[in-house]
């Protein structure tokens, strides 16, 4: 069993442990379509477990045949990956070789003894977050744990948490999206953009997107990318554009016009887009280094890019539309976002489409804002989290199947189409901070945050009922 260290005296309703379950195989399912299309799908299933009969190949099998492709048949691949269980029951997965460590302050000779000690080898430190991935290499890592939880040198040790997705890309089986809508959309409507919208709305704010990678050559984020280039990249394997990161971003700052109105919702807002792996089995780690990055833009009010341009960065409101899978409470994340925060950063968070108010990380950290989704109706999206962590609640959309009753937004270079989510529910809310702060400047983040409660959020109580109390101060409108 391995017990995580954490010394750091914050509030969290556990330290979790972990107990192995069986190593992990890379299973990946071929599927041919009618004009000679190959995709495949791809999951870990753990040693134990028949392949065959697992829910989730069953369910990519079942997907494949809606769109009209034939199973053609499954490939398997050893890892160096484990499953665990954690104390909650929730499965999770990380090398049994790695751990993260989190020191109280940079001593490089303190750090130093840490490695030789204890027989690590360093794959990476994190400066910033004063944090590094380590892995073992003679002493069991159940043991490393035990003496780390003992040694003052070290404020905290957690595994190497790993995202638990499966992919099962069918974009190139799509159709050529949709075209902008002539109306105004619904979604710009329930903020009552007519009453107070402008040309000028997020200037003076960056908007930092910390995503999967975006298409930096959308048409629509030409005027307001900061930088065209990947320069701030956390992501172990080479930068990919995808869609999700790209929604996001379209939300928020896409000058194309629909109804009259720029898709985006603060058009004069510059986009900094920080790319994150999104990918199976990609480390958590990487974007607590991605948040603690942005942290450091906040406290020196500018971006350095790689060929030393320095970007002025007066007012910072962050995206973060993802989770950390098992709602697993990771200390290093967690302080990476107390630090953005006292930084003078505003991070808005998705706070999880799984229809409960069980806990759900980092939307629930203190220090970030976490956001709901709505329906056009403004009642909750049957898919999004509530309970009272959560701060706002935002368009969203109904969810599948995809149509006008759900977001409208870009999603590759020229294709556009409708998602749904509270992944983009979030950027409305990060889209109407940088409104509102480009039209009050002078105000700190926790004055702007009690502004907009209290002067710019519509009450939820009358169409959400049985939910009072649990989807935050409300919608956040341009003008009530």
């Amino acid at each position: 069993m391995i017990v995580s260290v954490d010394k750091t005296n914050r509030s969290r309703l556990d330290v979790p442990t972990y107990t192995y379950i069986a190593p992990l195989n890379k299973i990946t399912i071929n599927f041919s379509g009618n004009n000679g299309q190959q995709v495949a799908a791809t999951t870990f299933i753990n040693t134990e477990e028949k392949r065959d009969i697992h829910p989730q190949v069953q369910s990519f099998i079942q997907q494949a045949n809606l769109l009209g492709l034939t199973h053609a048949g499954m490939a398997d691949q050893p890892t160096d990956i484990s499953e665990f269980s954690d104390s909650k029951n929730n499965r999770v997965r990380f090398r049994s070789n790695e751990l993260i460590i989190g020191f109280p302050r940079i001593e490089r000779k303190a750090i130093a003894s840490v490695i030789l000690d204890y027989k690590l080898r360093l794959r990476w430190f994190d400066s910033r977050g004063w944090f590094g991935l380590y892995r073992v290499t003679e002493i069991p890592i159940e043991r490393v744990f035990e003496q780390l939880a003992r040694d003052k040198r070290v404020l905290y040790a957690e595994p190497n948490i790993l995202d638990g997705a499966d992919i099962f890309d069918v974009s190139d089986l799509e159709d050529d999206g949709v075209s902008p809508p002539q109306d105004v959309l619904w979604n710009h409507s329930v903020l009552n953009r007519k009453s107070g919208w402008s040309v000028s709305d997020g200037r003076g704010v960056i908007v930092a997107v910390v995503d999967a990678p975006i298409w930096l050559n959308h048409p629509g984020l030409s005027n307001a990318l900061y930088t065209k280039n990947n320069d701030f990249h956390f992501g172990e394997s080479p930068p990919e554009p995808q869609a999700h990161g790209t929604s996001v971003a379209s939300i928020l700052c896409d000058s194309t016009l629909v109804g009259g109105y720029t898709l985006g919702l603060c058009p004069a807002a510059k986009l900094l887009p920080v790319s994150i792996d999104t990918s199976a089995n990609s480390s958590y780690a990487g974007r607590a280094r991605a948040i603690n990055f942005l942290a450091q833009v906040a406290t020196n009010r500018e971006a350095i890019t790689k060929s030393g341009e320095r970007l002025p960065v007066p007012r910072l409101v962050v995206n973060c539309s993802w989770q950390l899978q098992g709602a697993q409470d990771l200390t290093s994340v967690a302080r990476a976002f107390t630090s953005l925060s006292q930084a003078g950063g505003i991070c808005v968070c998705s706070a999880g489409n799984s229809d409960t108010d069980a806990p759900h990380y980092p939307s629930d950290y203190p220090s970030c804002i976490s956001i709901a989704g709505l329906t056009k109706t403004l009642s909750k999206s049957k898919y999004s989290n509530y309970g009272k962590a959560i701060s706002f609640s935002m368009p969203g959309g109904d969810g599948t199947p995809y149509d006008l009753n759900d977001i409208f937004a870009a999603q590759s270079v020229n294709r556009f189409d409708y998602c749904s989510g509270t992944s983009f529910a979030s950027p409305h809310a990060a889209g109407m901070f940088a409104v509102h702060w480009s039209r009050n400047p002078n105000l700190t983040p926790s004055q702007l945050i009690e502004i907009i409660k209290t002067r710019f959020s519509l009450p939820l109580e009358t169409t959400n009922p049985a939910l009072v109390g649990q989807l935050g101060a409300g919608l956040i409108c341009f003008a009530t």
